[in-house]
């Protein structure tokens, strides 16, 4: 939570209340969904995917060299660490979400000035239909 409280407000005002919103959400989705490819028996819950998800858009819409970038590297790579040394912590959710979110905000960063708003839309229902494929796919692998 805390993480959510220090790059939260920050993102939100770069990419507007709804790019936020979305990259919030899918990242959540999409951590779910990694974790369900890759540990399709094991349960989680927790808005860890969510917040990973933040952390990959800030990394994104930051760019290189700005002065917070080290920084969110160096703590995506310690909490990326933490899930694959501490046991009980689902590395797959934040790896899944951390890879939408910067996925999605790269979307909404360098969609082109011609028709950026459709652009970003449309990226936002693409990848919400990658995601709903991919549990499809995978529901059909586990039945």
């Amino acid at each position: 939570m805390w993480a959510l409280y220090v790059v939260g407000p920050e993102l939100e005002r770069l990419l507007g209340p709804l790019r936020y919103l979305a990259v919030y959400l899918l990242s959540a989705v999409g951590g779910a969904v990694l974790f369900y490819y890759l540990a399709p028996d094991a349960l989680a819950a927790g808005a860890s995917g969510a917040v990973f998800g933040l952390f990959g858009a800030w990394f994104v819409a930051t760019k290189a060299p700005a002065p917070g970038h080290p920084r969110i590297v160096t703590l995506i790579a310690i909490n990326l660490a933490f899930g694959f040394v501490v046991r009980n912590i689902a590395w797959q959710d934040h790896l899944g979400g951390l890879i939408v979110g910067a996925a999605l905000t790269a979307a909404y960063a360098y969609a082109p000035r011609k028709n950026r708003t459709a652009i970003q839309l449309a990226a936002t229902i693409a990848l919400v239909v990658i995601l709903a494929v991919a549990v499809i796919i995978r529901n059909g692998q586990l039945t």
